[in-house]
């Protein structure tokens, strides 16, 4: 059976959280009568069965999870990597401050001669030396757009895998998914 990896991801979850009860113990009716030695056989066919159960549930799901691991390992794993650069480099150039324009050089001259005119200390209580601020907003803007876009191809180019891209479940997983009407 064919299915993409967004089917296969939610196949194999359903799976996973598929729980068949395990009874290993059973309550003895002190007023009736006792188990026998067949019963107590019965009781462990039945436990051993509900835990092999259990488990060829769970290989199913971890085998549908190693196929997609497989699918995912060139691709999927490329563009997550990708992804997660583009979202950090957004997020220090998101942190950085947006300036329209630098410092008027003129007006930082009047306010470095107007600090040097008071004679005053510079620092602690005194006047503040004036800052030199860059313009960014030039320069920034178009690298954040930039950023942003390629972050929302990435996404579309995963989901794109996510749908096109195919796995091939094996038989034996089909009839464990077909037996607990999962398909």
């Amino acid at each position: 059976m064919k299915v993409n990896l967004k089917k296969a991801a939610a196949l194999a979850a359903a799976l996973s959280s598929t729980a068949i009860k395990v009874d290993h113990s059973y309550s003895v009716d002190v007023y009736g009568e006792l188990p026998t030695a067949d019963g107590l056989k019965a009781a462990k066919e039945v436990f051993e069965t509900q835990v092999s159960n259990n488990l060829v549930v769970l290989t199913a799901a971890y085998t549908i999870r190693r196929l997609i691991g497989d699918a995912n390992a060139a691709t999927v794993d490329k563009l997550l990597n990708l992804r997660a650069l583009t979202e950090k480099k957004l997020a220090f150039l998101n942190a950085l401050p947006l300036r329209r324009q630098d410092t008027n050089l003129d007006v930082l001259k009047k306010k470095v001669e107007a600090v040097l005119a008071g004679d005053q200390k510079i620092g602690y209580g005194g006047p503040r030396v004036p800052d030199l601020e860059i313009g960014t907003e030039e320069f920034l803007t178009p690298l954040i757009k930039k950023l942003k876009k390629l972050k929302r191809d990435l996404d579309e180019e995963l989901q794109a895998v996510n749908f096109n891209t195919t796995i091939e479940i094996p038989e034996d997983v089909v009839k464990v998914l077909t037996d607990l009407d999962l398909i």
